[in-house]
């Protein structure tokens, strides 16, 4: 399913190359040494059996089209609750899922666009989120569509999303 030289998403840094596969004679297992795209200098030891739970392939131009354009499907509902929604969106954070990403982006927009409306501020955590959210999207889209402009990735997503996507 994973071979050398693939790129794949990791759920915690993202775009990743997949390097080599390393033998490790102490405890008898095989590891995928990854790399993320965005600190090559980084090395991660993944074992072969758990990849599949860190890590999945990428998405191609099809696949990333159709989920761009479920976002007018996706409920912008959010919790009310500050710690329940953290763990929430923290939750659909790690899957590092393109449409887990668009519901984040989504109900966090809905939340912003609230509290504008009551004049009441924008707490750190959700931007903390949100910008993570996007960061993820971001990268996957500009590489798979290859565009290296964050500003042109930004532009292609809010095209296909039709809704501006918050800086």
């Amino acid at each position: 399913m994973f071979e050398v030289n693939q790129i794949v998403v990791h759920q915690e840094f993202g775009l990743c190359i997949i390097k080599d596969i390393e033998y490790i004679s102490e405890n008898g297992n095989k590891y995928f040494i990854i790399r993320p795209l965005k600190d090559l200098l980084m090395k991660i030891l993944v074992p072969k059996d758990y990849i599949s739970t860190v890590c999945r392939k990428l998405v191609n131009k099809d696949e990333c089209i159709n989920l761009l354009g479920e976002y007018s499907n996706i409920n912008d509902n959010y919790n009310e609750n500050n710690k329940k929604r953290k763990e929430e969106n923290n939750c659909l954070l790690r899957t590092g899922r393109i449409l887990d990403l668009l519901r984040v982006i989504k109900s966090l927009n809905k939340l912003f666009k609230d509290k504008i409306a009551a004049n009441r501020p924008i707490g750190i955590i959700d931007s903390t989120i949100y910008n993570e959210a996007k960061n993820k999207l971001f990268q996957e889209v500009g590489y798979v569509f290859d565009i290296h402009d964050k500003e042109k990735i930004k532009e292609y997503v809010e095209e296909q999303l039709r809704e501006k996507i918050r800086d």
